[in-house]
Formats: C-alpha cells, structure tokens, sequence
C-alpha cells in the first residue's frame, strides 16, 4: 500500500502552530475545493479560484467575476463571502479561505482593499488565507493583512497644512444613503501637494450604493486638474475620533504614491496624518502618522506584482 502524502503548511507571520494531520488534510482538501471553483475575469485576465470553510465545516466556492470597464467586480473572496451568508447566515462565520494555485509560492496571498474590508466586516476574527496548491500550501494569519497601529502625536508637532481642506471635504461627504449608525465613520481626504494646491476627496455614494471613498475621490480630482507630481503628505480628517480608513483607500494612496515616486525618484513613502476634529469648533483634538506602505502589510499595489509599464502610464496619461 503506497503511503499517502501529507500536505506541507507554511505557516507566514508571528504565530506558528504545529497542525494535526486532520487539520492540514482540512486544508488540502480546501484548496482542492478551490481548484474547481470558477472564474470569469475578461478585464484582468487573473483567474481567482477560491474556497472558504465556517465555523460549522460548512465549505463554500467562488470565483471573481468582472464586466469590462467597470468596477462591480465580484472578487473572488466576497463571493465565498456571499456564498457562505446565503447558505449558512450571518453567525456562522468563515475560518479560512484559499486560494488554487497551479504552483506554489512562498509569497502569501495579497487579497485587495475591498476584500480586506469585507473580511475584517463578516469574517471570524482569527481567518486563515491558505495559497497554493494541494500538497504544498501557505497559510497567513489575517490578522497579518492589518495594521491600525498609527503613532499618536501631539497636533502642535504638525503642520496644520491640509486641515482646512480635510475639514472641507468631510463636510461634503454624501450621507444621505447611509443610515444613522454609519455617519460617524465618515472622513475627508486632502493631497497637499507641494507647490500646486490641495486635492480635496469626500465619501460619495449614489441610490445604486456605488460608494467611492475620499483618498480615491482626492487623487481623481488631481488627476483630472493635472496636479503636481510632488506631494508633502496626506490629511484625513473625522469629527471626535481619529478616522478609521478603508483599507481600500489604504490601496489607492498606495499605487499613486508607486507611480509618483517612480516618476519623481523619491524614495521615502508619503506621510498620513489622521486627525479629529472638534465638530462644534472644529479644533483639532488629536493626532496619528503613518504613511502609504505602512499601513498596507502583503500590498496589493503594481509595484508588488512587478507591473511598472502600468504605473508609468500612469503619469504618461496625464500629459
């Protein structure tokens, strides 16, 4: 009788707990899941074919879904997202989700801002990413893909350049789709650019829910107005809290920072400051820093995947 081949778990991160055999079987038979999962992706040409398990044992498949020249993308985790809700509700939470590779690498999984953001919103706290394929796998503790650990700073130390505009922006956010609960998270952007201006970014969002956060509203507007390549910082703004951005705003200031330092040849990445203001004064009461590649671990970014033509032209666009 020929031996059965145990699958080999790297696990990626601080923690590194030994796995029974029943556990890493769980976990090939996981990607196996995966592996017949299916995709559709015309735009990106990148098959992502996933598989998650709940709580319960339950395992659902997915697979990203895309329609050319548009972001209502389906991606590969939020379907298995979605698949789970729809079959097992909302308490029976997903453990572990992977991801069929047809071969293996060490480097772990990068999911994206958004999908960053429906895990941290639906998922159970300690989820596990597994990549590559059913003999020979990585397995990342989520909590690794986040970082909120900003370094609090007293307001006087800044610059208070960008706040007026940060304000501004937060001021314009449209709420009137949100309800009640959700308007406390809200927060403005501003690109302080260094010798063009200021690039204001509000939340917008629509009947059809098509939100669109402030950082990516802030660096459409500077696209559109042929801003200047060179930037001091980034101010995010919230009223009686320091904000909380979407890690997939996190993504988007990340990729233009790696078009414009591959533009400009700057090397240091673009400082953040998050600061709250008074709602009825509008002093600022408190202060945090960090900046573009910090607060993104494992980026999902063209710089991460290799793909510099694509932030090159980037800027060429721009004229």
């Amino acid at each position: 009788m020929s031996e059965v081949r145990r699958p080999s778990v790297t696990f990626l991160g601080e923690d590194q707990p030994k796995l029974r055999r029943k556990a890493k079987q769980a976990y090939s038979d996981l990607l196996l899941a995966a592996k017949d999962a299916r995709a559709f992706p015309p735009q990106s040409g990148f098959f992502v074919r996933a598989a998650g398990v709940t709580e319960s044992g339950l395992v659902v498949t997915g697979g990203n879904i895309e329609y050319q020249l548009s972001d209502a993308f389906v991606h590969g985790e939020t379907s298995v997202i979605a698949g789970a809700f729809s079959r097992a509700g909302k308490d029976d939470k997903l453990t572990a989700i992977g991801f069929y590779n047809r071969e293996f690498s060490e480097n772990p999984p990068a999911p994206c801002g958004k999908c960053r953001d429906a895990i941290k919103e639906y998922c159970d706290p300690k989820l596990v990413l597994l990549a590559g394929t059913e003999k020979r796998m990585t397995a990342t503790p989520f909590k690794e893909y986040l970082f909120d650990s900003f370094k609090s700073v007293d307001p006087e130390d800044l610059s208070p350049q960008g706040y007026d505009e940060a304000r501004v922006a937060l001021g314009q956010s449209l709420d009137a789709y949100l309800p009640e609960r959700m308007r406390s998270r809200l927060y403005g952007a501003a690109l302080v650019g260094e010798s063009r201006g200021i690039f204001r970014g509000s939340f917008y969002t629509n009947a059809g829910y098509d939100a669109s956060p402030p950082i990516l509203n802030a660096v459409q507007v500077w696209r559109n107005t042929a801003g200047d390549l060179d930037f001091s910082k980034v101010v995010l703004g919230a009223y009686d809290r320091l904000p909380k951005p979407s890690y997939r705003d996190r993504q988007a200031l990340l990729e233009l920072d790696e078009s414009l330092m591959l533009a400009t040849g700057r090397e240091k990445p673009l400082e953040v400051e998050l600061v709250s203001f008074d709602r009825q004064t509008g002093d600022v009461t408190g202060a945090a820093v960090t900046n573009s590649r910090e607060w993104l671990p494992h980026p999902f970014s063209p710089a991460a995947f290799g793909m510099t033509r694509a932030l090159e032209r980037q800027i060429e666009v721009l004229g």
